[in-house]
């Protein structure tokens, strides 16, 4: 794993675009002051060093602190190759998956609500188990007892849809 000085000597992170940038020339296609890492198929930015595959948002936490994060670095907005300063923190993998957008598969297009015998079933996972929270005659009153028990249990990590 790279350490903080061996980063600092080789990359530059601007904190308020996220973005990091050379500062050696790499080889005769990437020099000094270009543009840093590429977009992997998760979606998020991925940086090449001595060799080793990190992430950038990752890389930033190390920058900024000077080690490692323990846990996993989420990104307030969903969005995976925003590596802004302000739009990453340190959180727990729970806390991580309550900053989930709607599931793909998600027919009703409402995070914790399905379609279930002609109404609207709201869940939520508390406690590592799933919590009915009622079924309903229309989405947006299944998604609104979602949301109301979402910003009780998971405050600051809720995913506002």
């Amino acid at each position: 794993m790279i350490t903080q000085k061996e980063l600092k000597f080789v990359l530059n992170y601007n904190p308020g675009t996220g973005i990091f940038t050379w500062l050696v020339d790499r080889n005769w296609k990437i020099k000094k002051g270009s543009i840093a890492g590429s977009i992997n198929g998760a979606e998020y930015v991925q940086i090449t060093i001595y060799r080793n595959v990190y992430l950038a948002h990752r890389l930033a936490y190390l920058f900024m602190n000077g080690e490692w994060p323990e846990n996993y670095i989420d990104h307030r907005n969903t969005i995976r190759a925003d590596n802004r300063w302000m739009n990453l923190r340190d959180a727990t993998n729970r806390q991580n998956s309550y900053n989930s957008g709607v599931r793909a598969k998600n027919k009703t297009g409402h995070k914790g609500v399905r379609e279930c015998h002609n109404k609207y079933r709201a869940d939520i996972r508390a406690g590592g188990k799933v919590v009915f929270l009622g079924s309903f005659d229309t989405v947006e009153e299944a998604s609104e007892a979602y949301q109301k028990k979402a910003t009780e249990l998971h405050g600051a990590f809720l995913h506002s849809q």
